[in-house]
């Protein structure tokens, strides 16, 4: 005791009070009890580890100073308990006797209790409120290990299970029967697993019938006090849909693989994920590099370099539009037609997806577009001869809307119809060429013959525009139920008389010829 009284008066830290040492300093334990910082009680004697009169409000710094002289570690200790609640026990000495220090949480009270080890006994005398909590903070921390799902168990320096939760018992039962999880040392799950580094690895077991195989992944710690701990967590819900995932990329594979479209499917970290044989029959790239998942920029360079894109004015623009795409989430899609130097025309589609990958699909339209170009050139040869002729033509649709005409019939009209910013139906051309003309009862069979669906023959007649000229009129069917209308202008006929003393003869034969009357019949 005189040496720990002197070890006490010779610490270099200076205390701020006197201090007192009783002649027993630790006959019995002394106890502190803090909430928030604040001393709420304290055993007698605690005069040799805290200045008196005690002051409350500073009684936590004056015991971790006094404690930090006799114990290493004490302040990390103390800082875990106010902040986390950690428990903790330490030993430390004061000369030639063992001191031990806990520390518990009992709600919002912290209780630390500072005694003396008996060397013999090998025991320490704690009050009974420390030794509840201790008891307490035990039952909770087995509990939670016995009701995980994971399997968890320690093994020692020889590679013996010391101990095991309850998840591990079951299973060994059901993989090994009662038995070999009843006795100890138990049974072995995973044996390999006996010498294994600390990390995360996957392991695979499999019953007695080689009917089931379950799948875990065990996490190993590093060893603590020379024993290791492991988790085996299960894994087959994840295993099974990573099969799933396999298995429905693999029949997505084969059915690509049919497509003649070259698809390209780039994953979140704008890797190549998936391609098709078309893209590399369309695009020329090697498959080998393709296999190593090639970034989009540098596919796109590769392209560049075998002349498979055309040329843009910046190409460094043109990529990062390309990049910009496939961060829009889904919002934005690129659509472009490519001209090759070859004389290819690809059409190019990429489509960015929620997820952050993006689809480019390369699709040869060059048949197609020959085609359309072909087309488009009959067509502009058809309008060519078809606007040289003489007779002003147009032609009706089976609903009675204007689908063709002529530069003639513009001219003689003075009316476009290409021009119009609406449909330009029979009933609206048959007013224009009425009001233009003088009365006949053309226009009204000629409005009943483009509306009827019976069977139709070809009619003729003339008719007298205000000018003076006269026209002759052509009306025929045409296949599809359509009807084509054609005007030729005849030469110029007298003076017209004012419309109501002018009537045209509407016999129906096929060469109509115009006649007067004294009577109108408009």
């Amino acid at each position: 005791m005189a040496a720990l009284f002197a070890i006490l008066l010779l610490a270099p830290r200076v205390r701020t009070g006197p201090v007192h040492a009783p002649d027993d300093v630790l006959a019995e334990p002394r106890r502190f009890i803090f909430r928030d910082g604040y001393l709420l009680e304290h055993s007698g004697g605690a005069g040799f580890l805290i200045p008196t009169p005690v002051d409350h409000l500073t009684a936590w710094e004056s015991l971790e100073e006094a404690l930090a002289d006799l114990i290493d570690g004490i302040s990390d200790a103390l800082n875990g308990l106010r902040k986390d609640g950690r428990a903790f026990r330490l030993n430390g000495t004061m000369g030639k006797d063992r001191m031990t220090v806990l520390g518990v949480r009992d709600g919002e009270l912290l209780r630390i209790t500072v005694s003396a080890a008996d060397r013999a006994q090998d025991t320490v005398r704690i009050d009974q409120s420390t030794l509840d909590s201790l008891t307490r903070d035990m039952a909770n921390l087995r509990a939670a290990a016995e009701t995980a799902p994971a399997l968890s168990w320690c093994q020692d320096e020889q590679g013996q299970i010391i101990w095991a939760n309850a998840a591990y018992r079951q299973r060994l039962a059901e993989q090994k029967g009662e038995a070999a999880a009843s006795v100890w040392p138990i049974g072995r799950i995973f044996p390999e697993e006996a010498t294994v580094t600390a990390g995360s690895l996957r392991r695979k077991i499999t019953s007695d019938d080689q009917m089931t195989s379950l799948w875990f992944e065990l996490t190993i710690s590093e060893p603590v006090s020379g024993n290791r701990y492991i988790h085996a967590t299960p894994l087959d819900k994840v295993v099974r849909a990573e099969d799933n995932l396999r298995n429905f990329i693999q029949t997505l594979t084969k059915t690509f693989a049919h497509l003649p479209t070259g698809l390209a499917i780039f994953d979140r970290d704008r890797q190549l994920a998936l391609f098709n044989p078309a893209l590399i029959n369309l695009t020329d790239l090697d498959g080998a590099w393709l296999s190593q998942r090639p970034k989009l920029a540098v596919f796109f360079d590769h392209l560049r370099e075998r002349q498979r894109l055309p040329e843009p004015k910046d190409y460094k623009s043109w990529r990062d539009s390309l990049t910009k795409l496939e961060r829009t989430e889904g919002t934005g899609t690129y659509e472009e037609t490519w001209s090759l130097a070859s004389g290819q025309t690809f059409r190019v589609t990429g489509r960015p997806h929620a997820d952050g990958a993006v689809a480019l699909l390369i699709e040869d339209i060059s048949a197609e577009i020959s085609v359309t170009r072909r087309f488009r050139a009959e067509l502009e040869m058809f309008q060519s001869v078809f606007d040289s002729g003489d007779e002003a033509i147009v032609v009706f649709t089976p609903a009675g809307q204007l689908t063709l005409s002529n530069a003639r019939y513009s001219e003689m009209w003075e009316h476009d119809p290409r021009f119009s910013l609406t449909e330009v139906s029979a009933a609206d051309a048959i007013a224009l060429w009425k009001e233009n003309s003088a009365p006949s009862p053309v226009w009204g069979e000629l409005r009943d013959f483009v509306g009827s669906l019976s069977k139709r023959a070809e009619w003729f007649d003339t008719i007298i525009l205000r000018d003076g000229r006269m026209l002759h009129i052509r009306v025929s069917p045409l296949a599809g139920s359509m009807t084509l209308v054609g005007f030729l202008e005849k030469g110029k006929a007298p003076a017209i008389a004012p419309p109501d003393q002018v009537i045209v003869d509407a016999t129906p034969t096929k060469k109509r010829k115009q006649k007067t009357s004294a009577t109108s019949s408009s």
